[in-house]
């Protein structure tokens, strides 16, 4: 199977690699296809290069292609806009990625993807084989898993098998034919057994210049003297690699990919690969005793001769994902050299968190698209004239985060150019994005009051801030609002949830000579109770002209209400207090310069704990450094005793042994707690109002806001990261809850995976997890929950924890192919909800409603727009089970063509999860409690049942059979305008 895997951006930039050697592939492919009269075909995946080249290259280039896809010369598989990364991608954004590819190449060239071909993502999820199942696909091939496993599995000949989402579940209808890759890549030198430098030999590209050509270019045996015995014996040696490789499997159809990174750059590899392998095809065919039949041919030709060879065979079922991912730990085998017999098996665990920023850059894109795509959906729904606004915006996001899914990309595994250029493209889309939604809500509903068009006014969510301010705050940029003296600011929130929303917004506001008489009301002119913090410096100093206003929002399903703050008069909005503990080693900071308008009061150290309690919740602090040491929720007896510590592993990177870089994490020990000093660190602050309770505190490398208040389950965690020496930097919540090994992840913010630590003799990193939404605790009554709003790796270190990694420093390479060190010193706001339930069904592996509802809303939290726009006549109202994962319209391509054949068609996304009932429940107002799902539409519509990307339809159905059939699954409608 010829194939080229071609990265969109790693050791150099999307645009070094498309100029140098992307755009010259596929110029030479063009070459290939019009002048060869040969039978080889090519093997793509990715849709956003293909694209880029498509647009630009001739008339006669794209009508080339087009025939040899449709003779199936050049075979698409997977088709997604990029390849994505299986750990850190939700399910919003990898349903997005197929869409753009999947609708792209049926709108181009008719084309269905039926496989898939995910060679090189750093472990695989169980929710990708879900979603291309549903997508329409029949099979797929994947190769980096943890290489002890893929020896047992070779061993058992177990291969290939059925990908099923959970052993529980008996019904098939979602198994996915799998295909694991035998060996350790996916180049020709692996394609064969395991004699790797003698299968490179067969590798015939030009560039490799030790590899020799068994034929030239017309087709004549190679040297003068005995040629066609140095054929033979190279034929007969290539025969025992394939019949060594055909060991691993029960049947005798073998893949065998001949390609690697960024190959088929010239015309003479294209000519190289034809010439020699049909010289081999033709060599086999004349000497059967080899038995050995070579052909050309696609994943569609494999899979083919797979079914009718196997027809008796029955596959194994198997469950699960394939994290962690370890490239070493069969490491002789791979190498074939004993050497490396005592190396210690590494795992490639600290690229779930490795540059958070970047990973939180993404999030907050696919919050702002999916609330645009929503909002533009609705009002094409309500045939509204849309003339005004451009949708390059809208189509710029949408390929931009598609693309940063890459495995190279929302990792942090590239070089720092690489991720410097991957940033300014991920600014410049959410830029983009934002004026796109502030643009559609102008023109379609703004009232009252002007959009204020500035840099620092277009949308902002409202989940709390870290009230520390280092001055650096460049992702706090756009979340800010002026309000100057006289003047009246008018915004809108926005619940793009289809369960209502009871919480507490957080606004950061920019107030003229720091003016904190400010009245907050309604669209009814009703005055709103409201709350302003101070936002300080580091040493615990006001910073002038900057605070936090706070004020309680209940928001129904898909609402939108409009808000008026005003800077004059008495003001409605009151000052919180602050009150903080201090010892005769305190180091009080500014605190000594007071804090102006707000209370202080400073009491001296009495007590080692702090509890502070709301109707709500009740918590418990460490009155020395503000940690975290007990949770109770409003309804439960029993209090949970909690620790929360910080530390760091590899502090100094001290062992010049311990393999740590981009892609690695490991350690020798538990980690070294941070510790607090008090005679330099300002000592913690309780800030108190009549809306929440805040705990600021500062340690080593971290500043956090604990919070809790009167509306909401749970604590919410606000912390400030960032390492100025090199380190792993990680958080650890301890109790006193029995859960044994186990503890629990979501998948892609899809399902609940069991965790348990699989090799207790190797480095605790290899029991790290990538964790996008969630993660739990258990024991038999009581539960530990840990939301969190951006992707970062988890663990259990020892009953009763959950741990997470927040940031990572490292002056060390790995062996994950980046010559670069990880030294990007960029402080990160991570987001994080703590919940402690009460619980009736232990054994079941899903979140508590309650805990889905605290996910979703801290997943996609309200959105704040400028301006009024606070009408809406499309109505949706959900199960509490299930969730809008998107309202898409269907009427723009790639690069914001219009998509004519879809102009008045929309996509409806539902989800539905597993949940258990805890102690605690849902207000009866947030969801619905039966299972219908409540559609109202304007008229003239209709509506048809779909695959997930939209290529397949089974047929028309009526609003009342809206519906998803079983938990942990995903449904996708279309919607036409009549």
């Amino acid at each position: 199977m010829p194939h080229s895997h071609n990265d969109p951006g790693w050791l150099w930039t999307y645009d070094m690699y498309y100029q140098s050697r992307t755009r010259t592939m596929f110029d030479y492919l063009i070459t290939f296809l019009k002048e060869g009269e040969s039978d080889m075909p090519f093997h793509w995946s990715e849709s956003v290069s293909l694209l880029r080249w498509y647009r630009t290259t001739s008339e006669e280039s794209r009508q080339l292609l087009k025939s040899a896809i449709k003779s199936r010369r050049v075979l698409i598989d997977h088709g997604s806009w990029s390849m994505p990364d299986e750990a850190s991608t939700t399910v919003y954004s990898l349903v997005e990625n197929l869409i753009l590819g999947h609708t792209w190449l049926e709108h181009e060239f008719g084309l269905f993807p039926e496989y898939s071909w995910a060679n090189d993502p750093f472990g695989h999820s169980s929710t990708m084989p879900y979603l291309l199942k549903q997508s329409g696909l029949k099979g797929m091939v994947i190769n980096r898993i943890d290489m002890l496993l893929k020896k047992e599995l070779r061993e058992k000949q177990m291969l290939e098998f059925y990908w099923r989402q959970g052993m529980e579940e008996k019904d098939n209808s979602s198994d996915m034919l799998t295909h694991i890759l035998p060996h350790a890549l996916y180049s020709t030198r692996e394609a064969f057994g395991p004699q790797l430098d003698f299968a490179k030999t067969f590798d015939f590209s030009p560039s490799e210049m030790q590899y020799l050509p068994l034929v030239n270019i017309d087709m004549e045996m190679r040297g003068i003297t005995n040629g066609k015995a140095k054929v033979e014996r190279r034929a007969y040696l290539l025969s025992q690699q394939i019949h060594h490789r055909s060991a691993y499997f029960k049947h005798n159809v073998l893949l065998c990919p001949i390609g690697d990174d960024f190959r088929y750059i010239t015309y003479e590899e294209f000519i190289g690969v034809d010439k020699n392998w049909g010289f081999l095809k033709k060599y086999y065919e004349d000497n059967p005793q080899h038995k050995v039949r070579l052909q050309f041919g696609t994943l569609a030709d494999y899979f083919r001769l797979l079914e009718e060879h196997t027809r008796d065979h029955e596959y194994p079922v198997l469950s699960g994902d394939f994290f962690p991912y370890s490239d070493n730990s069969d490491y002789t085998w791979v190498n074939s050299t004993p050497s490396n017999t005592d190396s210690a098996p590494t795992y490639w665990t600290g690229y779930f968190t490795t540059r958070p920023l970047i990973k939180v850059g993404i999030k907050r894109l696919e919050v702002l698209l999916r609330q645009a795509e929503i909002l533009y959906s609705v009002y094409k729904l309500e045939s509204k004239d849309l003339k005004t606004v451009s949708v390059l915006g809208l189509s710029k996001a949408r390929e931009t985060l598609s693309w940063l899914l890459h495995h190279d990309a929302i990792t942090g595994t590239s070089p720092t150019e690489t991720i410097l250029d991957f940033m300014v493209h991920l600014k410049n889309a959410t830029s983009n994005l934002e004026n796109f939604s502030v643009d559609l809500a102008h023109t379609l509903g703004t009232k009252a009051t002007e959009v204020q068009r500035t840099t620092e006014e277009l949308v902002f969510d409202t989940s709390p801030h870290s009230l520390i301010s280092y001055g650096d705050d460049t992702e706090d940029v756009k979340r800010v609002i002026s309000v100057e003296t006289g003047s009246d600011k008018v915004f809108t929130l926005y619940n793009s949830l289809l369960h209502a929303v009871d919480s507490l917004a957080h606004i950061k506001l920019k107030v003229a000579a720091g003016r904190t008489e400010l009245f907050l009301t309604d669209s009814s002119g009703k005055q709103l109770p409201c709350q302003i913090n101070p936002i300080l410096n580091p040493r615990y100093g006001l910073v002038n002209d900057y605070v936090e206003l706070v004020f309680a929002i209940s928001l129904p399903s898909m609402a939108r209400r409009s808000y008026k703050l005003s800077a004059q008069g008495q003001g409605s909005c009151k000052l919180s207090s602050v009150t903080t503990y201090v010892t005769s080693k305190s180091s009080l900071g500014d605190l000594k310069r007071g804090f102006g308008k707000f209370s202080l009061k400073i009491n001296d150290f009495h007590e080692e704990e702090v509890q502070l309690k709301t109707s709500m919740n009740e918590i418990t602090i460490s009155a020395v450094n503000g940690t975290l040491l007990g949770v109770n929720t409003a309804g439960r007896k029993k209090f949970t005793a909690t620790s929360q510590q910080f530390g760091i592993y590899n502090e100094g990177d001290a062992d010049d042994d311990i393999e740590n870089g981009l892609y690695i994490f490991t350690t020798p020990d538990e980690g070294i707690p941070l510790v607090y000093k008090a005679e330099s660190t300002p000592p913690p602050l309780i800030i108190s109002g009549d809306l929440e309770t805040i705990v600021v505190t500062g340690l080593p490398y971290v500043t956090q806001c604990l919070r809790i208040n009167s509306i909401e389950h749970g604590v919410s965690i606000t912390q400030r990261a960032m390492l100025t020496m090199t380190g792993d930097l990680f958080m650890r919540i301890g109790s006193t809850i029995e859960n044994g090994e186990l503890f629990y992840t979501d998948s892609n913010s899809f399902t609940m995976m069991e965790r348990r630590n699989h090799y207790p003799e190797h480095s605790l990193a290899s029991n790290y997890y990538p964790m996008t939404s969630s993660a739990f605790i258990n024991d038999e009554n009581q539960r530990i929950t840990l939301l969190t709003m951006q992707p970062l790796g988890v663990t259990s270190v020892h009953k009763g924890e959950l741990e997470v990694m927040l940031d990572r420093m490292h002056e060390t390479h790995d062996h994950g192919g980046v010559n670069d060190i990880l030294l990007d010193k960029q402080p990160v706001t991570l987001q994080f909800r703590l919940l402690v339930e009460a619980i009736d069904a232990p054994e079941i592996v899903a979140l508590t409603t309650l805990a889905l509802h605290y996910s979703l809303k801290s997943t996609y939290p309200v959105q704040a727009y400028a301006g009024d726009f606070s009408t809406t006549s499309v109505s949706l109202s959900l199960p509490c089970q299930y969730h809008l994962i998107n309202l898409r319209s269907l009427d723009t391509l790639p690069f914001g063509k219009a998509n004519a054949t879809n102009n008045h068609s929309t996509a409806l996304i539902l989800q539905r999860f597993a949940t258990i009932e805890g102690a605690s429940s849902l207000e009866s107002h947030i969801c619905r409690t039966d299972e219908k799902v409540g559609l109202q539409l304007p008229k003239g519509y209709r509506i048809e049942k779909t695959s997930l990307s939209l290529l397949h339809s089974y047929g028309e159905i009526t609003l009342d059979e809206i519906t998803v059939d079983k938990p942990n699954s995903i449904q996708t409608y279309k919607i036409f305008r009549t």
